[in-house]
């Protein structure tokens, strides 16, 4: 009850804010290199594709954004015939 009587004292309203929006992944920028560099590089892992973007483009960002911007884009992880 206090939370809808200081948003009605703060905004003159009970209404419900509107939804937070998240931040967007800066890789989304530079989708079309990433593609690039896994063609160009098909054999290389998660941790050397994203060295390579860092190295292309000048972005910081980690390994794991790599990997789910690799899955956003659609490729899966694959297992080498040597590891099984």
């Amino acid at each position: 009850m206090n939370r809808i009587l200081r948003r009605y004292r703060g905004a003159g309203s009970i209404e419900p804010l509107a939804p937070g929006g998240g931040n967007l992944s800066p890789l989304r920028k530079v989708e079309s290199k990433l593609k690039a560099l896994v063609t160009a590089m098909p054999d290389a892992t998660v941790g050397e594709t994203a060295a390579a973007l860092r190295k292309a483009e000048k972005l910081s960002t980690s390994r794991s954004s790599v990997q789910r911007a690799l899955t956003r884009l659609g490729y899966s992880r694959r297992k080498s015939p040597s590891s099984r």
